[in-house]
C-alpha cells in the first residue's frame, strides 16, 4: 500500500498547493516558488512601511511585531521546509520502507492506527486554518451585501478591514489590497498547517513503532505457545523476536533523531520568536480590548494568541508521546516474563532495560526538551515577556503625562 495515496493524501494536497510536494512537477514547483516567495516577500516589506512613513515609538513596534512575527515563522518555514526537501522526500521514504517490511497482520494494523490518527489531526488542523480566511472574508462581504440590500450608499472600502498597514490610497487600491492579503493570509497559514502536520505524522510514524516494539516484546516470552519445540529451538525464536524488538525500537529512535538533527536551526528560530510573538500578540490582544477597538481586529489577535498556544501545546504533546512510547518499551521489557528465557535471552533484554533506564528526550532546537513541562516552561516565560512589556509601557505613559 503506498501511504500517500490515503493516510497522507491531505498533505500532499497541502504542500502541492504552496509548491513543496517532494514528487511535484519541478518547473511547475518553481513557477509556485515564484510567486509565493513574491508575495511573502513584499508583506514583509509593506509590514515595516510603518517604521519610515510613521513616528516610531513603542506602540507603533507593538502593532507591527504582532504580526511580523507569526509572518516570520510562516517565511522560516517555508524556505526551510524548501532546502530540506530532498531530506522529506527521504523520510517518507523510509516511512513506505517501514510499512513494507512489516509482515505480521496485529503489527500492520497498529501503524495504521497512528498513521489514522495522524490522518485525522491533519483534517481537522486544516479546516480550522481555513476557517480563518472564510471568517475574514465574511466579515468583509457580508455587511457590504447587507447594506446593498437595505439600499444605503456607502462604498465597499467602508467594509474592509485589513490589519497591516498598506499606506496608500484605501480606495483606489483597496480590490489590490484585500487580494493581496488574503493571498498572504492562506499561504502563511497553509504553510504553517503543511509543515506541522507532516511532522506530526512522521512523529506517530515513530510511536507506531515503540507500538510495535513493545508488542514484540511482550510475545516474545509467550512460553505456551512454544512448548512443542525443543528448547535449544525455543530459544532461538525468543532470540530473534527480541531481536527484531530491539531492531525496530532503535529504528524508531534514529528516524526520530534524524528528523530533529535536520530542523535545530529551525527550531532554534522558532522558539525565541514563539515566546516572544506569544507576549506581544497578547499585549495587543488587551490593549485592542481596554480601547474598544474594530471587533474584527480583536479577532485576529484572539485567534493569533489561541494559534500559537495550540501549535505549542501540540508541538510538546508530540515530543512526550515519543517519551511516553520509549518508556512503553522499558516496561514491557520490565515486566515480561524474562526470568524464564536462557541467559543470552535475558542479556539482550538487559539491554533493552538499559536503553529504556535513561529517558529518552526530544530537544527542541537544542536548547529545549519538548514536553508538557515544557509547554508549561514556555508559558511562564511568555507571560514574564507579557508582565514586562506591560510595565514598561505603563512606565512610559506615566512619564508622558
Amino acid at each position: 500500500m503506498y501511504i500517500e495515496e490515503y493516510y497522507y493524501k491531505i498533505n500532499r494536497i497541502l504542500l502541492m498547493i504552496i509548491g513543496l510536494w517532494p514528487y511535484q512537477n519541478s518547473t511547475l514547483a518553481t513557477v509556485q516558488n515564484l510567486l509565493i516567495s513574491s508575495i511573502l516577500g513584499s508583506s514583509i516589506y509593506i509590514q515595516l512601511i510603518p517604521f519610515i512613513t510613521h513616528e516610531c515609538n513603542s506602540i507603533l513596534v507593538i502593532d507591527v511585531l504582532s504580526y511580523m512575527f507569526p509572518t516570520l515563522v510562516a517565511v522560516i518555514k517555508y524556505y526551510y521546509f524548501y532546502m530540506k526537501a530532498g531530506v522529506m522526500k527521504r523520510l517518507l521514504e523510509q516511512v513506505q520502507a517501514d510499512w513494507n517490511s512489516l509482515k505480521d497482520k496485529h503489527e500492520r494494523e497498529i501503524i495504521k492506527s497512528y498513521a489514522e490518527i495522524g490522518r485525522l489531526i491533519t483534517i481537522f488542523a486544516t479546516m480550522l486554518c481555513y476557517s480563518v480566511p472564510l471568517v475574514y472574508a465574511m466579515s468583509t462581504m457580508v455587511p457590504y451585501i447587507i447594506n446593498i440590500y437595505l439600499s444605503h450608499n456607502n462604498t465597499y472600502v467602508h467594509y474592509v478591514y485589513i490589519p497591516i498597514d498598506y499606506s496608500v490610497n484605501q480606495e483606489k487600491y483597496i480590490y489590490v489590497k484585500l487580494l493581496h492579503f488574503f493571498a498572504f493570509l492562506c499561504i502563511a497559514l497553509n504553510t504553517v498547517v503543511a509543515f506541522a502536520a507532516l511532522i506530526g505524522l512522521y512523529f506517530k510514524h515513530a510511536c507506531g513503532l515503540l507500538k510495535i516494539a513493545s508488542y514484540r516484546i511482550e510475545h516474545a516470552m509467550n512460553v505456551e505457545d512454544m512448548r512443542p519445540i525443543s528448547p535449544l529451538e525455543r530459544e532461538y525464536v525468543m532470540c530473534i523476536k527480541i531481536m527484531r524488538a530491539v531492531s525496530i525500537q532503535q529504528k524508531a529512535l534514529k528516524f526520530t533523531d534524524r528528523i530533529m538533527s535536520c530542523f535545530t536551526i529551525m527550531y532554534f528560530l522558532l522558539i525565541i520568536i514563539g515566546a516572544i510573538s506569544i507576549s506581544v500578540s497578547m499585549f495587543r490582544l488587551v490593549r485592542i480590548l481596554q480601547t474598544n477597538s474594530d471587533w474584527r481586529e480583536a479577532f485576529i489577535m484572539a485567534m493569533s494568541v489561541i494559534g500559537h498556544f495550540v501549535y505549542m501545546f501540540i508541538a510538546n504533546y508530540a515530543a512526550q508521546e515519543i517519551s511516553d512510547h520509549c518508556n512503553d518499551v522499558f516496561f514491557a521489557a520490565y515486566s515480561s516474563t524474562w526470568y524464564v528465557a536462557p541467559l543470552r535471552i535475558q542479556k539482550l533484554i538487559l539491554f533493552l532495560l538499559q536503553r529504556g533506564a535513561k529517558n529518552f528526550t526530544i530537544i527542541l532546537g537544542g536548547i529545549f526538551i519538548g514536553s508538557l513541562e515544557g509547554f508549561a516552561s514556555i508559558l511562564s516565560a511568555s507571560l514574564s515577556y507579557f508582565m514586562v512589556i506591560c510595565s514598561t509601557q505603563l512606565t512610559e505613559e506615566k512619564m508622558a503625562k
